[in-house]
């Protein structure tokens, strides 16, 4: 983020600090403030991605456009109410769904087996 937008960065750092500290369905917001300011980073870093790719690498660009997108996924199990509303998926659906996904893009990137371990 100080490459990106040093003016947000001491909002993330906020906004972190937050993820790092909660667990999926710990803050239910139906205004989903904290998801929608993780999808707005997410957005600023992709549409930044070639000015910072110069000011850093390709690679550490593509690093952090990943990483937003892994908070927005977290943010998103943060901000879900531990019991759905009518016509909602519940949290568990999404985390699984989620779960799913990354596990996909591991099986795509990999050049021989992947094995998945429950813990």
């Amino acid at each position: 983020m100080e490459q990106a937008a040093p003016g947000t960065a001491e909002s993330v750092r906020e906004s972190l600090a937050l993820l790092a500290t909660s667990r999926p369905g710990s803050r239910p917001d139906s205004g989903r403030g904290l998801y929608e300011e993780a999808v707005e980073l997410a957005g600023l870093l992709e549409e930044q991605r070639v000015g910072l790719a110069a000011r850093t690498s390709p690679e550490a660009a593509a690093d952090a456009i990943r990483h937003a997108r892994i908070l927005v996924r977290c943010a998103d199990l943060i901000t879900r109410p531990l019991q759905p509303n009518p016509g909602e998926e519940s949290l568990f659906a999404v985390r699984d769904r989620y779960m799913a996904e990354a596990v996909t893009a591991l099986v795509d990137g990999a050049a021989g087996r992947v094995a998945v371990r429950q813990s």
